[in-house]
């Protein structure tokens, strides 16, 4: 009948149906089969586990299934779960996605007993698409929560059972196309190799990490004597506060004078008023300058601190690398140049000063030794604690999973054991050239620089002063242009011989023998000299002092003395070309991180790993060495016209009254402070971590106000505690050197070189100051008493 008919058509219907199903699983698993011949009897990719849980079920301890006690019971009784809750999923059960991190939850392991969190890393990695093609996919973490009973060594070698596995999913993840079984097999190979080698498993519990780094004898030390140091600093101000009081400076004579001056040294009522009073003068506006200049430098590291290690959304943070904002935040590095150029310029300036006091005009050996003396010890002793607590303190303060990654990096892989000497002597710059391993400390590369440029510049003042009294120019000015031409000669020959033209900013070749190596970057701090030495060749009859500004400018801008080209149009003009010339010089490299079309390996999957940081990968050879060749000079010919604006007025932007305004004083003499502990709280921030971090630029801007305001509250503390009461004992120690004048007691030449010290905010001026009071002469002192130190009078 009809209804039987219509049964066996669909009947036979499915049978067919069936029947192509049947044969086409039979043909795929065939071919699937004939492409893994050498991989062993595998399922198909779609199937095939990345990490399988039954290889963990048979190690030695190692297994997913093993209950785990929680310590929080919020239900008055121990709660029994898997320790894998606390895991990353396994990558089996989704589909691969970038980036290549799959974190657990390091908190809740922390509460299970007898269980720890363990990360697999490997990494960069590069995905083979061919012989010579590879797709950069970055790093791969994966995190685990596992009984104690599974070592970090028991896990590696469980992952290393199914490496090969792991390697063939990922390429036929990214490379789906391939189809011949002999080329999947050889880039599998490749990649399985690139994976073992740089594979690690770490595991830490609280417990363990503390075991890890436990604080050894200096560290101990170190904060028994920042200890001793407090408690000096309390004990000192309670008994001036309320036994001394203001107890009359003259009295300070009597039996009891110098024990309470020696209370003072430590008293934070009386080095608060040093750090606090005004600076008069007319170079005022490099306090402003120095207190933003640092906070720039603040602001690069914080992204810095983004770029190193692995970001959850790489996307965000190569967009933002590409965008034009990031030229202002990589022009950081001129910021650099422009403490050099101040620091340059404040020393020739004392130096002159100094050397004024000279009959010949010529510093002598023993003046020398005692210059070089004063600024080692103006710097090293607050130096040296805070390499102490970076060092051998820092690293016994936190734990995660992110913490020893941190630590190594920061610790430059135990540099500092075998060289924390070279920065004692700030020599770390050059020793020891070549180490792949950095230097301890890496921001101290600027200290070493400045330290090196300050040994030159007593003998470049000497030969300068020489060449004015024999009214020789080649004298004047050949010891500063030397070092200008040299450094335009040693930046292109290392660039071409040492091959960085592609180099990233943070290998060690590109920043050791380019970015701090002294002979290439003396160039802002010798243009800085020069102008100091120049406004002092303004002073009537070469008498070799600066001339007040009033001097030589009538109250509408317009020079005096002939100078007929130096129009107030003229030298509104020249700030405004000079400003747009170091607005032009950040902006010049705006599109340098662009990635461009056709460029394959230029993606955000790379991370930084292909160009790094401050890397111009757009620019050929030539352009790349005409940038570092010429950047750092444009730039500091440029502050030194913006500088010398402020100094004589010219203000179109009325930006100077701002800059010199006396909230910047304090700010000011703390900066060298914050510049030593800024990085090694951004590194304890972000190690502390325990999951890897999310970038945004919201992030940013709120991480470097946080840190502008840590970091100076931190350099605060060094001050009271640590800077000021050793630099009053240097100072105490320097009075010893001095031949007193008749009449001048000793407690009369402490307080007067006091009073001196308390009127400057650099430390250059500060060892100029300190070595100079080792002489009998006094003359100057009462200028400098008078708040001229940065004005001296024509008299």
């Amino acid at each position: 009948n009809c209804i039987n008919c219509r049964t066996l058509k669909m009947t036979t219907r499915y049978l067919v149906v069936g029947l192509l199903l049947f044969l086409v699983k039979v043909f795929g698993s065939a071919v699937e089969q004939d492409a893994s011949t050498d991989l062993g009897n595998w399922q198909t990719a779609s199937e095939v586990p990345w990490i399988f849980e039954e290889a963990f079920s048979t190690g030695n301890g190692c297994s997913f299934n093993q209950l785990c006690t929680q310590v929080n019971n919020a239900f008055g009784t121990n709660v029994k779960l898997r320790c894998s809750v606390a895991s990353a999923p396994l990558p089996a059960a989704q589909a691969i996605t970038l980036p290549l991190f799959y974190q657990g939850n390091y908190d809740l392991c922390n509460t299970f007993k007898e269980a720890h969190y363990c990360t697999i890393r490997a990494g960069p990695l590069g995905i083979p698409l061919g012989k010579e093609t590879f797709f950069p996919v970055g790093d791969f973490r994966y995190s685990q929560c596992v009984p104690t009973s599974c070592s970090g060594e028991e896990l590696s070698e469980l992952f290393l059972k199914s490496v090969d596995r792991t390697a063939w999913r990922l390429i036929l993840r990214f490379h789906p196309t391939i189809k011949d079984s002999a080329e999947l097999v050889a880039l599998m190979k490749i990649l399985s190799a690139e994976i073992k080698a740089s594979l690690s498993v770490e595991c830490i519990t609280s417990e363990e990490n503390a075991n890890r780094t436990k604080i050894d004898s200096a560290g101990i030390g170190t904060l028994i004597f920042i200890a001793i140091m407090m408690g000096a600093v309390v004990c000192s101000t309670i008994y001036h506060v309320y036994f001394i009081g203001n107890l009359d400076e003259a009295n300070l004579d009597s039996a009891n004078g110098k024990s309470y001056a020696c209370i003072k040294w430590f008293s934070s009522k009386h080095n608060l008023e040093r750090l606090t009073v005004a600076i008069p003068g007319d170079y005022n506006a490099f306090n402003g300058i120095r207190v933003l200049s640092m906070a720039w430098i603040i602001m690069g590291h914080c992204i810095l601190n983004f770029v190193m290690p692995p970001v959850v959304n790489l996307t965000a943070e190569q967009r933002f690398l590409e965008s034009v904002q990031f030229a202002f935040v990589s022009g950081a590095e001129y910021s650099v140049d422009t403490f050099f150029f101040m620091s340059g310029f404040l020393a020739a300036f004392g130096l002159v000063k100094k050397l004024k006091q000279s009959s010949e005009n010529f510093i002598s050996l023993r003046e020398y030794v005692l210059l070089v003396l004063a600024r080692y010890l103006r710097l090293t002793p607050v130096y040296a604690v805070v390499m102490l607590l970076y060092w051998k303190v820092l690293p016994t303060f936190g734990n995660g999973p992110l913490w020893n990654e941190g630590m190594d990096g920061m610790l430059s892989a135990g540099v500092c054991d075998d060289y924390w000497w070279t920065n004692m002597l700030y020599i770390n710059n050059l020793v020891p050239f070549g180490l792949k391993g950095g230097m301890c400390m890496g921001w101290s590369w600027y200290l070493a620089n400045d330290f090196q440029f300050f040994l030159l510049a007593p003998i470049i003042v000497s030969v300068h002063l020489l060449g004015v009294r024999r009214r020789s120019a080649i004298l004047k000015w050949t010891p500063l242009i030397l070092p200008i031409i040299a450094q335009l000669v040693a930046v292109p020959v290392t660039m071409y011989s040492r091959n960085l033209m592609g180099k990233q900013f943070m290998e060690v070749d590109f920043f050791q023998y380019l970015y701090a190596a002294p002979w290439t970057r003396c160039t802002p701090y010798m243009v800085g000299m020069m102008l100091a030495l120049w406004l002092n060749g303004k002073g009537k009859g070469n008498r070799y002092e600066l001339a007040r500004i009033d001097e030589f400018a009538d109250s509408n801008g317009t020079e005096r003395s002939g100078n007929k080209h130096r129009s107030y149009l003229f030298r509104n003009s020249l700030f405004v070309a000079a400003l747009g010339t170091m607005l032009g010089l950040i902006l010049l490299h705006a599109d340098s991180w662009v990635c461009r079309d056709g460029d394959e390996n230029c993606n955000a999957w790379s991370g930084m790993y292909a160009y790094g940081f401050f890397v111009l990968q757009n620019w050929n050879q030539l352009e790349s060495v005409l940038y570092f060749t010429l950047g750092w000079l444009v730039w500091s010919v440029g502050f030194a016209v913006i500088a010398y604006s402020l100094f004589t007025g010219v203000d179109p932007f009325r930006v100077g009254w701002i800059l010199s305004h006396s909230a910047f004083t304090p700010l000011a003499r703390l900066t060298f402070n914050a510049y030593l502990v800024h990085l090694p709280l951004m590194i304890l921030h972000h190690a502390s971590s325990p999951y890897l971090p999310v970038f945004s630029t919201m992030g940013i801007m709120s991480e470097t106000v946080f840190f502008v305001v840590v970091a100076y509250i931190c350099s605060f503390l060094l001050y009271m505690f640590v800077e000021k009461p050793i630099m009053n004992i240097v100072t105490a120690g320097f009075m010893l050197l001095r031949k007193p004048k008749r009449g001048n007691s000793v407690m009369e030449r402490y307080q007067s070189l006091q009073r001196s010290m308390s009127v400057v905010s650099d430390v250059d001026s500060e060892a100029i100051h300190l070595s100079s009071q080792t002489h009998e002469d006094d003359n100057n002192l009462g200028s400098i008493q008078n708040g001229d130190q940065y004005r001296p009078l024509n008299s």
